[in-house]
């Protein structure tokens, strides 16, 4: 064992029944002309260890990747012939971002970002997804944004949105800016 993450790895009969839960998927993904195969599955979960390995997380359970297999199944960018690729990278992205944004996005938002980023700013692009859009959202995590997922403009930090406050505060009351009256 070579890690932490190693330590709490899941045991044979827990990936097993991952496994199964990520191909019961299935039955949702066929709606949209995916599936994974049994070696699909047991690949992602191999990834998901993985991912967790590299970014120094322990997770239990595993219900992350069917999380994520549920949330972008239905993505109008994904085929058969890229859906467990798009997944595998889908998965490590979400790992790293955990750690990025500091454990302060929950898990559910930080998939719902991932899949309205994905679908529409990024145009299935998860190049896009990965360099800019959560790149943001940790920086706007990391330097205290006032909304971390308001990546529509500049980020607007805490203590700029004070600083403007006061600042419009000493222009209605006259004050200039070396501090006497107009």
């Amino acid at each position: 064992m070579d890690s932490l993450a190693s330590l709490f790895s899941l045991s044979t009969l827990s990936v097993r029944a991952a496994e199964a839960q990520l191909l019961s998927l299935n039955e949702k993904s066929q709606e949209y002309g995916l599936t994974l195969t049994p070696e699909d599955a047991v690949a992602l979960m191999q990834t998901r260890v993985q991912a967790l390995n590299a970014s120094g997380r322990v997770e239990i359970g595993s219900a992350t990747v069917g999380r994520l297999a549920e949330a972008f199944c239905d993505s109008c960018w994904i085929n058969q012939t890229h859906y467990a690729e798009t997944l595998h990278e889908l998965v490590e992205l979400f790992y790293e971002m955990k750690n990025e944004t500091e454990d302060r996005v929950s898990d559910a938002e930080l998939i719902a970002f991932m899949k309205e980023c994905f679908e529409d700013r990024c145009g299935g692009s998860l190049e896009l997804l990965s360099g800019r859009e959560l790149e943001k959202l940790a920086e706007n995590v990391r330097f205290g944004a006032a909304d971390y997922f308001d990546l529509s403009r500049e980020t607007r930090f805490e203590e700029d949105r004070f600083a403007e406050e006061e600042e419009a505060g000493e222009r209605d009351s006259g004050l200039t800016e070396e501090g006497g009256y107009e």
